[in-house]
């Protein structure tokens, strides 16, 4: 999280249900079926980091965690990645990242940077 400048960028939207973007919660479907929408239309929103900490990521094999400050971190997911929240936090005074604290993972993308 670093190499990108201390930056978060939030994808706007509901990620807490457990299907298939786009279809109401508990329907299901198959994902491949899904429409792709390209980075460039989904709205976007940048938490940079205050200063205020340096709590940028942590994590071991039951939890990775980003930013963080009195006791909540912006961002934790579990050791199988299949369960994740979000709270505001100090590191980057994020608002809560999805519309309820604590969701399902529906899907996971990582980047590395050299």
């Amino acid at each position: 999280m670093t190499a990108l400048d201390q930056t978060w960028v939030k994808q706007l939207g509901d990620p807490t249900g457990c299907g298939p973007p786009g279809l109401p919660r508990g329907q299901g479907g198959d994902a491949a079926a899904q429409p792709m929408i390209p980075l460039t239309a989904v709205p976007t929103q940048v938490f940079r980091w205050t200063g205020k900490n340096s709590f940028f990521l942590k994590g071991d094999v039951d939890l990775l965690m980003i930013g963080g400050g009195s006791g909540r971190f912006g961002l934790w997911l579990d050791g199988d990645l299949n369960h994740g929240g979000s709270h505001p936090c100090e590191t980057f005074d994020n608002e809560t990242l999805s519309s309820r604290e604590e969701f399902c993972v529906q899907d996971l993308e990582v980047w590395g940077l050299a």
